[in-house]
Order: structure tokens, then sequence, then C-alpha cells
């Protein structure tokens, strides 16, 4: 018999619980169902109860382990106990009502193995694996066989009515192997589980793992209702303010780091919270809190509401949801795959690399996977809900030759699923770092002076992003903190220069829907034929300045408020080749790879250095350099492009800005500065 949840899966049932020990794949709030012996017997031999055979099931009592934040909470659900708590949607102490039929039995569909779910609490908890968990707020209950429907779902305290959801038949049925199992149950509950449609009987089969049910249904929506969220707005705009807002965020996320071919770190983790913000102009409170029960929010809101003192208590628009486009959408969820299968990608990444040459001596291999699934919720009656999935596989090499050690790097991102892999993948990742590692073991000392240089594909972005982009956000033009205040309609850069900030790339690795205040993203024109069109908006800088924000607020995580940011910074492909770039220059450096800059934005001046290069000599790259830097002012690099090729490519970062830490894209094709100062040591 199919279940409608996570009873189907084999590992569900744990085989054995640890003495005076909760299980500890909890991976995610909800519940986890496990054979056990009475409280008395299990906390003093750790044995489960025997499990009977039947024809068709595996029945047993079990127990319930309701899983928050911290340890979970065993709540006994058998024959002979009722079931009066739970932890509520979104966590902390307050509790709802669980309705419980009487005499419940628990049917495991067969195939049962002898795996053991919940591992010691000295194993790592791999997400997917910790199949026996769900997100609190949904509904345990099983499909009938005849009709494929899930059977009644009982709603509110018990005695109360019940709610049909497709064919169901009005009264669970007498046979206990189709009787409803467990049923947590609110009206959040109830109406996820709705939303979510049929999808919950097509993500399960005969000991399939409810993946598909998890993803469909794991949201912020049963954590956090509109009544409450309403509530906290009410609470925030308690003294006035211009506006509120509610960011809510669970971010899940996997980091595993591979040196010389061991596993030398494999982390899971999960964060939740909530931050709150009130604001007056430019100014506003902000006060978060890592637990998302209602005291705790309003908590927040009232610290975040005694920043601001108005005239007159401010109004909350009823809440409508707004959808976005899909930005990134993802085909191989990261978050589903074994961790042994990405272990397995950083093997292969650090046998590529040390096949590629016998002078490879070190490999670092890092793979990265996240979920932040958002919600945020204005005093203007705007809702938004988002999930953004990134993914980032890095691999960095040394190569040694005598006392000559050089190091190599490439480290391909996006928001996007485990299909970026297929063009992105470990052993494409490994050669560019190699080859970059064992070029620069020919390197010389880079020459020093002022001199034509050309940044390879994806290079010129990166420039732009630090000596122009930053100059360009909001809160550092309105600081008087920017080269380029007032000068808007001005031509600051080569009119060969077409650049923009694009959040709407599918699957970049700094795009989205939404940014972190709810303002739909879009495509910013920078430069148009190298005429300055304008800043990079918050916000708070765009009602300062009488114009629509550009979607640029931006914030680390729900501790942090929301500052102007770039997303995806981009000079546009030109009319030349590169290889006519290349051949038309005389001398100079090629530049292939950069490493750290900073840029002071009230100067424009700016310093990079050079991580892979080498010398032009009469058209054509030559041999390699190290220990360059490119130093300059925005305005006059910028301005003194002479060639522009058509081979586009990306770069992909970290950007640090105000104590915060945000992912960026930045890309440009090939193209040429005629006149800019090379630091180096070499004559």
């Amino acid at each position: 018999m199919p279940w409608a949840f996570t009873v189907t899966a084999s590992s569900v049932l744990a085989r054995s619980v640890h003495r005076n020990v909760p299980p500890t794949c909890v991976g995610k709030a909800g519940l986890i169902v496990t054979a056990h012996s009475p409280a008395d017997e299990r906390n003093s031999t750790g044995a489960p109860s025997t499990l009977t055979v039947k024809a068709r099931a595996w029945e047993a009592s079990v127990a319930i382990w309701l899983v928050n934040d911290g340890p979970p909470r065993l709540s006994t659900w058998s024959p002979e106990a009722a079931q009066e708590r739970a932890i509520a949607p979104g966590g902390g102490d307050h509790t709802a009502g669980v309705v419980r039929l009487p005499n419940v039995t628990v049917v495991f569909t067969p195939p049962l193995t002898e795996t053991v779910a919940c591992p010691r609490l000295t194993e790592p908890v791999i997400p997917g694996d910790d199949v026996g968990t769900a997100p609190l707020g949904l509904i345990v209950t099983p499909v009938s066989p005849e009709t494929g429907e899930p059977l009644v779902v009982p709603l509110g305290p018990a005695g109360g009515g019940s709610e049909m959801l497709g064919s169901a038949s009005p009264s669970p049925p007498q046979d206990p192997a189709k009787r409803a199992t467990a049923a947590i149950s609110d009206a959040r509950g109830v109406r996820m589980v709705r939303d979510i449609g049929l999808r919950s009987r097509m993500a399960l089969g005969d000991g399939l793992y409810p993946t598909a049910l998890l993803r469909a249904a794991a949201s912020i929506a049963p954590m956090l209702d509109r009544g409450l969220i309403d509530e906290v707005l009410r609470t925030a705009r308690r003294h006035g303010g211009s506006f509120a807002e509610v960011f809510v965020e669970e971010r899940s996320s996997t980091s595993i780091r591979l040196d010389d071919g061991k596993v030398e770190e494999l982390t899971t983790g999960l964060d939740r919270g909530a931050g709150v913000r009130v604001a007056l102009g430019t100014t506003y409170g902000y006060a978060y809190s890592n637990r998302l029960d209602r005291d705790s929010l309003l908590q927040a809101a009232e610290a975040a509401s005694a920043a601001v003192r108005d005239d007159a208590q401010g109004n909350v628009v009823d809440l409508t949801e707004v959808h976005g486009a899909g930005t990134n959408r993802v085909e191989r969820p990261a978050g589903e795959l074994p961790a042994a299968e990405k272990v397995a990608w950083l093997r292969e990444l650090d046998d590529t690399a040390r096949a590629y040459s016998p002078e490879v001596v070190q490999v670092t291999g890092v793979y990265g996977d996240s979920l932040q699934r958002r919600l945020i919720a204005t005093s203007e009656g705007v809702w938004v809900q988002e999930d953004r999935p990134r993914i980032r596989l890095v691999a960095q090499v040394v190569a040694k030759r005598g006392d000559n050690i050089q190091t190599g790097f490439h480290g391909p991102a996006a928001c996007g699923g485990v299909e970026f892999l297929d063009t992105h993948g470990p052993r494409a990742t490994a050669e560019v770092a190699a080859k970059r590692a064992v070029t620069m073991l020919d390197s010389i000392p880079a020459p020093a002076g002022e001199m034509t240089v050309v940044l390879g594909p994806g290079m010129g972005g990166v420039l732009f992003h630090e000596a122009v982009g930053h100059p360009l956000e909001a809160d550092a033009v309105d600081k008087e903190a920017s080269v380029y205040r007032g000068l808007v309609g001005t031509k600051c850069a080569s009119e060969l220069i077409h650049g923009v900030d694009d959040a709407t790339i599918p699957n970049g690795w700094g795009s989205y829907d939404f940014d972190d205040e709810a303002q739909p993203s879009q495509r910013t024109q920078l430069f148009v034929d190298g005429v300055l069109q304008g800043f990079l908006y918050d916000r708070l800088r765009a009602e300062k300045d009488g114009v629509p924000s550009t979607g640029n607020g931006r914030r680390e995580s729900y501790a942090h408020p929301p500052v102007a940011r770039m997303t995806n910074t981009y000079i546009l492909n030109g009319a030349s080749s590169p290889a006519d770039v290349l051949s038309s220059t005389a001398s100079g450096v090629y530049v292939t790879s950069l490493g750290g800059g900073q840029v002071n934005p009230a100067s424009g001046d700016f310093v990079f250095g050079v991580s892979e290069g080498f010398l032009i000599e009469d058209g054509r790259p030559t041999t390699p350099v190290r220990g360059a830097n490119l130093i300059g002012r925005a305005i006059e690099v910028m301005s003194a492009v002479d060639a522009v090729a058509d081979d586009f490519d990306t770069w992909e970062g970290v950007c640090g800005k105000d104590g915060q830490s945000a992912p960026v894209g930045s890309g440009s094709p090939t193209l040429r500065i005629s006149k800019i100062t090379v630091g180096g040591t070499g004559a």
C-alpha cells in the first residue's frame, strides 16, 4: 500500500534507538518515525520493540520525534497513548493541538531493511539520508489502494470535523492496514497539502524516498502564516515609519573539502531566522531572531519599532502574494544527492589535476551547495516567496619545480542545480586550475611601467565590478563617497563600453526574481556608449532620490539589514574578434586571471593582482609573468579601452561589503586598455 508521506521509505524505520539519546538525523524541522519499546525499557536497554511481519505490511507502535531547531522532543504514539502537544510550525515553545485517531498503528510498506536510519552522534548527518524527517505542519496520511487518493485528513481538536483531499472517503476504513496512522494537522498544514495538490502522491512509490514531496512542500509557508506576519508588521509600525518589512530565511547547506585525496571536512548546516526592519527616510531600526515563534518575532518587531518615532501609527495593507519569473529553475536539486556522490566528484577532480603533470604536488577540491528559502512581507501588502539554490565546485592546485612553487585556481558556480556540472564538471575544473599552476612555473617577473594590457574573457568584468560597480552603488553615492556622483548623463568611459547589472540572467550566480527587499529584479543599464546612465539602488536610497529601486537591496542573511549591492555586472560584447585584438597589440601584458583587488569608491583608485598573465610580443602571448599588479583610476582606465571583442565569459565570486558577503557574477569579453600602469619587479 503506497503512502502519501515518509513511511514508505525503508530508512524511516530506525532499527535501533540509542540509549537516552534521540535520533540525530534532524537535518530539517519535522518528524521522525521510529519503532520503539516503552520509554522505561528503551531508556534502560535501548532495544526496539519487536515488529510483526504481515503479508502486506510491517506493523508497530511508534515514537514520533518532533524536531525543531534544538534537540528533538519525543512524543509517544501508541494504542494506549493520546497525543496532545506538538511543536507548532515555526518552532519555539508555542504548541498546537494534534489530532490522533484511536488505536493508532503505523503500517510500514515492505520492503523494510536493516539499515539504521539515525546515525550515531559522532557520525555526520548527510542531507538526503535523513529521509525520516519532514517539515512541520504537513500531514501523515495513507493513500487508498483502490482510488489512489489520500484518505481523510482530520482537522482541529479531537472531535472536530474533517476535510477531504481529492476523492477521499467520508470516514477512515475499518481495516487497520488502511487506517490513517497519524495526523499532524492544523489549518496551516492542511492548506499546505492542498496547495501542493497531487504532487504528494506522485512523489512516492513503493519504497521510494519522498524527496520530490520534500522539495515541493518544504517552504516557509507552514512556519509563518499570514495572520502572524500581519501581526508582526502591525507591531513594527506601532510608532509609524515609512514602511516595515519582515524577512524570513531558511538556509540548508553542504560543504565538502578534499585535501590530497582525503576528506578533511564534510559539514551540513541548517539556519533559520527572521529580521524585522522599520524605516523612516534613510534611517531604520532592525532586529532579528533565530527563533520563529510568535513571542520572538513580536519582540524583534518591537525592538525595530523603538528606533522610529513618527507622528502616527502606520498602516498595514492586506498581504498579496507576488510571483516571479522563475529565474533560477533547477532540473536536479543538489540537496537530493547523497554526500558520497559529491565526494566522488572531488576525487575525480583530484585525480584529473594530478594526471595533468607530475609537477602537481598538492590538490584541494571544495564542493558546496545550498538552498536558501526566503519569505519577505512588507507593510504595503507585498508577500514574496523565493528559493535560491546554489552550487559551486572549486579546484586549487599547487605545482612545484625545484624551489619554484606556483598555484592555480578555478571555481565555477551557479544559482542552479547539479545540471550545472554537466558543463563545468570536476574534470574541466581541475584541468583549468592545473594548467594555470604548471604554466606559471615557467613565468618570469612581470615588467613595470605604463603599457597596453589586454584582459582575457571575464577579466574585464572583474575589473569593472571593483573599479566601477562599487562606486555606482547608491549608498556610496549618497554618502558623497563615489567618483561618479553627479555624473549621470556624462561620458565616463570609452564609447565601446556598454555595461549592465542584471539579476535576471537565468541561473546566474547573482540572479534572483526579487531582491532582499521584495523588489523585482531587473536589467539595469549602467553605461551606453560610455555614457553613465544611473546608479544601483536599494529601496531607501531610491525613495530618497525619488526614483524606482533597481532591485539591488541585498543582505547576507536574516541577521543583516539590506544594502545596495551588485548582482551580475557585465561589460557586453563588442564587434572585434579576440584574435584581432591580440594580433593588433604590438606589446604589453595579456591577463587571463585576476586575483584580489581593492578600490577607493570616492576617488576610483584601484589595484588588482594578476594571477596568470603573459607578455605580448608581436601580437601574440608568449612568456608567462608573475607578480604583476594593475594600478589605475576607474574613469581614466575605462576611457582608455580601445578594443572590445565578442567572446563574452563570466567569473563568479563572493563580494564583501559592510561586513556582509554576497555571491556576485561578473563578466566581459576580451578587451584592450591602451594605457594602464603595471606594477612588477621585472625590467
